[in-house]
């Protein structure tokens, strides 16, 4: 199925108010009323509704990767300066940090079809086996490798070697709260892994955020920029700049602050 009769599936679901009925309506209002909370009801309600038609967006364009070329995933996603990463020191591994914001499933696509090195993302398996296993086939197709969140840490510090690239989306509940700074995001006190910032360091990787933008149904740009210090507040600080820009594209369903 061509994209442009997917978009027409995808607002055939949304017109039929079926993704906003029934999948995590709840989480949705309350992280959209608590993070935007001078905002009216009117406008929270316009966010709801724009969040929504972007997630079925995204679910169709996710399954679709297993159908799509690389000269699409060219056309589709342009990396606006593509030559930072080009340009990069070839004796030292790096690390990409993105959100949950966009479309990340087309990014990671976007690195493996343009830069073709050994790419790894980070990932936290699914309880269904049938949706884990779609994921983990949608990400390997064009040549990309995962490493199980769990097992991150001593992939870093043992088998992380130069020329290597680690996707890495660190905006979701931390897993050791144990291990955790608390920072000012969203208009709200928020968890993030301080685990993650020592393992870019003791790595000694080059660390680059990758912001990505919708500019249109089914077309997005990515501009990288270097991180060099305070490494989870500076990810945290232009995460939050490109979602208050633009808040329908991030994860709202995404129960952040459960803990």
């Amino acid at each position: 199925m061509s994209l442009k009769k997917l978009y027409l599936l995808s607002d055939l679901i949304n017109n039929f108010f079926l993704l906003k009925l029934l999948y995590r309506k709840k989480i949705t209002y309350n992280n959209l009323n608590k993070v935007f909370n001078r905002k009216t009801k009117k406008e929270i309600e316009l966010i709801y509704k724009r969040y929504y038609n972007h997630l079925s967006d995204l679910i169709l364009e996710t399954i679709k990767l297993l159908d799509v070329n690389e000269i699409t995933i060219k056309k589709r996603i342009k990396l606006l300066n593509p030559e930072i990463i080009n340009s990069l020191d070839k004796n030292k591994p790096t690390i990409i940090l993105s959100a949950h914001y966009g479309n990340w499933e087309w990014l990671f696509a976007s690195l493996c079809v343009n830069f073709k090195e050994n790419i790894y993302a980070v990932y936290k398996p699914l309880s269904n086996k049938f949706f884990n296993n779609l994921i983990l086939k949608i990400r390997k197709n064009f040549g990309g490798k995962l490493i199980s969140k769990n097992k991150t840490g001593n992939f870093i510090l043992k088998k992380f070697k130069k020329k290597d690239i680690l996707f890495v989306l660190a905006d979701q509940v931390p897993e050791n709260l144990n291990n955790t700074i608390s920072i000012k995001f969203l208009n709200r006190n928020t968890t993030f892994s301080k685990g993650l910032e020592k393992l870019c360091i003791n790595s000694n990787a080059i660390v680059l955020y990758a912001k990505m933008k919708k500019k249109e149904r089914g077309y997005y740009t990515v501009e990288f920029t270097k991180i060099k210090k305070n490494i989870i507040r500076e990810y945290s600080k232009k995460t939050e700049e490109i979602i208050f820009e633009k808040p329908e594209y991030w994860l709202w369903s995404h129960n952040r602050w459960k803990r």
